[in-house]
Order: structure tokens, then sequence, then C-alpha cells
């Protein structure tokens, strides 16, 4: 006699519900980020990936680009993720059809404003200065022919 405990089934598992990573339980999109994270780098080839690493660019450029130093550099992608997050929450609050519950603002507008907070630290760390590009010899000499009076050759 067969045991039904040792044998293999070859139905069908029909246990209803929806398919497999579907997205029906997601509120804000925040243990994605944080799993991200904690796996270390970002992977480049997803969109979340190319975003971030544009966003980074971004900072980079604007900060002065190849002249930063690795707590520098630090700095700025702590910045990024913290815009994720921020930009997370910000798309949960906004799906909400209020942000009071039971009388109190929603927890997530604490996390949210802290995230803010922290943001605006970071920035003042980096200095929040932005590094204009530096000029060619070229570049000095075409923008000073096109900025001359009329009178003046």
């Amino acid at each position: 006699m067969d045991s039904p405990v040792n044998s293999t089934s070859t139905k069908k598992h029909s246990a209803g519900g929806a398919p497999l990573r579907n997205q029906n339980a997601v509120k804000h999109g925040v243990f994605s980020l944080t799993a991200a994270r904690i796996r270390g780098k970002v992977d480049r080839r997803t969109s979340f990936g190319r975003a971030f690493e544009a966003r980074r660019k971004e900072y980079v450029a604007h900060l002065g680009g190849d002249q930063l130093s690795a707590m520098e550099l630090t700095l700025i992608e702590d910045t990024v993720w913290t815009d994720f997050y921020a930009a997370a929450y910000d798309v949960y609050l906004s799906s909400l059809k209020s942000v009071i519950r039971k009388g109190r603002p929603h927890p997530i507008v604490d996390a949210r404003t802290r995230l803010a907070a922290h943001r605006r630290e970071t920035l003042k760390t980096l200095g929040l200065k932005r590094v204009s590009k530096v000029k060619t010899l070229q570049e000095i000499l075409s923008q000073s022919d096109e900025e001359k009076p009329e009178g003046q050759e």
C-alpha cells in the first residue's frame, strides 16, 4: 500500500490567490530599498539602479566631479539613498486618503520628517556648494567676443 506522505503528486497545485512575486501587499517600497542597501551595491541594470546612478552622478557633478574625497562620496551616496527613501514614503503618503490616523499623524509622516532632517544635515555637511565648471581659454575668449558692445570691435 502506498503511503500518501512519500508519494509525489502529479496534480497541479491550485491554491488560488495572486501569482508569485505580485505587488498586492506592497505598502511603500521601503523594504525593497532596505534589501537593496543590505546587499551592498545597487544593480545598475535595473531601472532603480540606473536612476540611483544618475542621481549620484548628478550630485557628484554639482559638487566638483573628480575632486571629491572618499568621505564626500560616502555622504553623496547616503544622500541619494535618503532621496529614494523619502520618495517611497511620499508615494505611499500620497496614496492615503488622510495622513491623520486615529487622531494622530500617520507614523510614516514622522519617518518622512526625520529623513528630511537627515538629508538637510547631510547637505549642510557637504556644504550646499555648487562648484562651477572651470572654463577653458577658448570658452572665455568666445564668450567675451559675443558680449562686446556694438560700438567696439
